[in-house]
């Protein structure tokens, strides 16, 4: 994918925090600049359902400083859930269309938590969000205690990586299976700490069949896709896919805030210039080469990465 004139960087959490708290003259100069880059459209900063999340969490008051930053840094942009990025990207790939930035970011509904009752809704998402994403962790989970103790080689490693990377895309072949010999999309129920939520494969089948119009031939295309190079050509679920399963078998308990910075990571990693993650996803990232493949600048908030990024945004 080509990337636009217009760059994008990504911002995590921690850095908008950062930004809006500290009255640090290093922290204010870079303000400064991001606002300055932003005016004169060289740059955006879009919004992020994450961002909404994590957010969230800080007091009203912090809350809403923190979205007025990213309001003020946005360009007025923000990305699309990864469901519908992922949906996106599946029908240009099967209907052979070239990826596009508007695959990822939309038009932001600006100021949204100066209401402060969506401060608190955010909330309740963020509280959802964690109950419902134990679902998606525990086989990766179970992989990391099955293995804690054990001392395994790294030929070994590689190969339980590419299996573990691959199970997801099995699971989306199977599924496609069932549909074609039932002629239908059933969208079963996963129980989680919560309650019942519904299959992620089953909503993005039965997206692409109700909104894209998939027919027979396009998604036999589909299932000779993912059994061929499992998620590999699909940015979002190819990085998804990639981190979840390095993090299984380095022996990390993953938890709900992990998972997030994957979200954040698999939306923003293929369309940003520099991508702004804590240190420790940072190497993943570095490890898994994805910086690499999809072409993208990945800084930490070490001081050595804080003053490369100052020196990005001084030299536009």
């Amino acid at each position: 994918m080509i990337k636009p004139i217009m760059k994008i960087l990504y911002l995590d959490q921690f850095i908008v925090s950062d930004l809006a708290d500290s009255k640090n003259q290093f922290y204010i100069e870079m303000r400064e600049s991001l606002e300055e880059l932003v005016f004169s459209k060289k740059l955006i900063c879009p919004l992020s359902m994450e961002h909404y999340m994590e957010s969230s969490s800080r007091s009203d008051d912090d809350a809403l400083k923190n979205d007025n930053l990213m309001n003020s840094l946005s360009g007025g942009m923000c990305f699309y859930d990864e469901f519908y990025i992922t949906t996106f990207l599946i029908n240009a790939k099967i209907k052979n269309k070239p990826f596009a930035q508007d695959m990822y970011i939309d038009k932001a509904v600006k100021n949204i938590f100066r209401d402060k009752s969506n401060i608190e809704k955010y909330r309740n998402i963020s509280q959802k969000f964690k109950g419902a994403s134990e679902d998606t962790l525990n086989v990766s989970n179970r992989i990391r205690e099955s293995t804690r103790e054990q001392k395994i080689k790294d030929s070994i490693k590689s190969e339980m990586f590419s299996l573990v990377k691959r199970l997801p895309s099995i699971s989306f072949t199977d599924r496609i299976e069932d549909l074609v010999v039932d002629g239908q999309i059933t969208i079963r129920g996963e129980m989680t700490p919560i309650g019942e939520k519904p299959n992620q494969i089953d909503l993005i089948l039965e997206y692409l069949l109700r909104h894209f119009k998939f027919n027979a031939k396009e998604l036999l295309a589909l299932y000779s896709e993912f059994k061929e190079d499992g998620f590999d050509n699909i940015p979002t679920l190819d990085i998804l896919t990639s981190l979840r399963a390095l993090q299984s078998i380095l022996h990390k308990k993953l938890t709900s805030n992990d998972d997030i910075d994957n979200l954040r990571i698999a939306c923003g990693l293929p369309i940003s210039d520099v991508l702004m993650t804590d240190r420790k996803r940072k190497s993943e990232i570095i490890q898994l080469e994805l910086d690499k493949k999809y072409n993208c600048q990945v800084l930490c908030g070490n001081n050595e990465d804080m003053n490369v990024l100052k020196s990005i945004l001084t030299n536009k």
